[in-house]
């Protein structure tokens, strides 16, 4: 296997009841992160409001945590859907980023 590669390991005397899923990886090799700016989207399964400042669960991969959310840029998305000839300006997007820090 190469570096990437799915790869499934046996391992003796191990209850697999006591783990999840995992990743094997060299120290320093996997970046943890504390912010993230994502576009996101409620899906219609998802019956009550999403509101700034809310825990929810957030799922990347195989990994669920918990997160507080600030959502922004709305107004902004709203006028490109309306406009696609203009998508919203790198300054507003520049400065929802640095609020967002």
């Amino acid at each position: 296997a190469k570096q990437g590669d799915r790869v499934g390991i046996c391992v003796t005397n191990l209850d697999a009841k006591m783990i999840e899923r995992s990743i094997a990886a060299s120290p320093g090799s996997v970046t943890l992160l504390a912010n993230a700016l994502c576009l996101v989207k409620k899906v219609r399964f998802f019956k009550f409001p999403c509101r700034t400042n809310t825990k929810f669960h957030i799922s990347i991969g195989h990994t669920t945590i918990t997160a507080n959310v600030v959502f922004f840029g709305l107004r902004e998305l709203s006028e490109a859907r309306k406009d696609p000839s203009n998508p919203p300006s790198s300054s507003s997007s520049s400065s929802s980023s640095s609020s967002a820090q």
